[in-house]
């Protein structure tokens, strides 16, 4: 968003499906909140496994190319094994629902499948 960074925790929509499914999420995730809000220097709370990472509204009107940018980033295990994914807002994090629930599970399906 613009002006902030949030990881989206257990309260959140992409949070109960990551819990359901189960797909370990970094500690910092792991609160009763819908969500975290770090600073660009403090992407490294997001490392995990997989890296899934999306915007609200126009690319150019928030931080991502400084946090996809800064090295930081490229320090995180995740985007080192190529396993940091650009996903979309829309189902991801605004999305609620059995439609958005499938989209997501797509998504995953894609992502997490062996040789994907």
């Amino acid at each position: 968003m613009p002006g902030r960074t949030r990881l989206y925790a257990e309260l959140s929509f992409i949070g109960t499906m990551l819990a359901d499914i189960p797909l370990p999420q970094p500690k910092i995730e792991q609160v009763k909140e819908l969500a975290v809000e770090v600073s660009p220097e403090q992407i490294d709370k997001a490392d995990a496994d997989w890296i899934f990472y999306g915007v609200y509204g126009s690319p150019s009107s928030t931080t991502q190319d400084t946090v996809l940018g800064g090295a930081l980033w490229k320090t995180l295990g995740a985007v080192k094994s190529g396993q940091a994914r650009p996903v979309a807002d829309e189902t991801w994090f605004l999305g609620l629902g059995a439609a958005a629930a499938n989209a997501v599970l797509a998504d995953l399906t894609g992502f997490l499948a062996p040789g994907a």
